[in-house]
């Protein structure tokens, strides 16, 4: 009962809020879109695809990650006195009111004169942030600069781990030839956009990366149908894992003869130089899976149930 109504309002409520605080995102390019994929960013406008109740959850994820940084910048700009904090903040391109970023929080300072652009991010903990979240935080740089080019505006990706807590600030510095790169790619696809009629959806200019495996629109693109072409960041992740691996396969056969050697002396619970170890020894019934396959094969089919497994081999 609880899920289906969550089910049912949670993407009413998700829709809401956007309208709000983003109107209409088919209408316009945004930072996002920038700093991401052309062809997603194309296809996901042109032809969305339906968000399952999961991806809606992680979604909301942001929106939890960012009322905690909201609420501390709050009570910053309160202590200060001479600081205040701007949530949602709408920059637009001059002369082009469809090119546009909502930037999460811009800290204005002002004494010193200085607007600080931060883009929060919920995500498994980095240790370099992503090429596509440095865009998206220079364009939004770029586009305060273009509003107010007396003050000095600076830029941060803040990444929080939901699952760890862990949490993690990237200082991105504005490149202005970035930012003009940006702008003329965001042209482009606000062109596109305007003129569906005329798009090459065959010959869309894409790039890959990592973040590939959470693209709504990954099923028909021909980069992600090449199984053997991977992008350099998942590359490089593999040759990481691989390394790890090796180091761990390494270890296991020197604890392997450690652990049999403990385990003989048989059960015992103790406390070693402030490490606490214990060996137990207990009985739980098991069921024999094979016999039960082999001479009750109707009840065995009755309560057999399809699973999906998957098997990760690197090394």
């Amino acid at each position: 009962m609880i899920r289906n109504i969550i089910e049912t309002n949670l993407p009413k409520l998700a829709n809401k809020k956007g309208a709000v605080e983003l109107g209409d995102r088919s209408a316009y390019i945004g930072a996002s879109d920038i700093g991401q994929c052309p062809r997603k960013a194309i296809m996901s406008k042109l032809f969305p695809q339906p968000i399952s109740l999961e991806q809606q959850i992680v979604f909301e994820r942001g929106h939890l990650a960012e009322d905690i940084v909201h609420e501390s910048l709050l009570e910053h700009c309160r202590e200060s006195k001479r600081k205040s904090v701007d949530a949602q903040y709408e920059a637009t391109l001059p002369g082009q009111p469809n090119i546009k970023a909502h930037i999460d929080f811009v800290l204005n300072d002002f004494v010193e004169q200085k607007r600080t652009v931060i883009e929060v991010k919920t995500a498994s903990m980095v240790t370099t942030p992503y090429d596509s979240w440095i865009n998206q935080c220079i364009f939004q740089q770029g586009l305060l600069m273009l509003e107010n080019p007396e003050i000095q505006v600076d830029g941060y990706v803040l990444v929080i781990d939901l699952k760890t807590g862990a949490l993690a600030e990237f200082k991105v510095d504005y490149d202005e030839v970035i930012f003009s790169e940006l702008v003329a790619k965001a042209e482009w696809l606000l062109a596109q956009l305007q003129n569906p009629q005329e798009i090459d959806y065959d010959g869309l200019p894409l790039y890959q990366s990592i973040l590939c495996g959470y693209c709504g629109v990954k099923d028909t693109c021909p980069a992600y149908a090449d199984k053997g072409k991977l992008p350099d960041d998942l590359k490089d992740l593999i040759i990481r894992y691989a390394e790890i691996n090796k180091e761990i396969k390494s270890l296991d056969k020197e604890i392997a003869p450690l652990k049999e050697t403990i385990k003989a002396y048989g059960p015992f619970r103790a406390t070693v130089d402030g490490i606490k170890a214990s060996y137990t020894v207990s009985e739980m019934m098991s069921l024999d899976i094979p016999s039960l396959k082999q001479n009750e094969p109707d009840l065995y089919e009755m309560y057999s149930v399809l699973k999906k497994t998957d098997r990760l081999n690197i090394g």
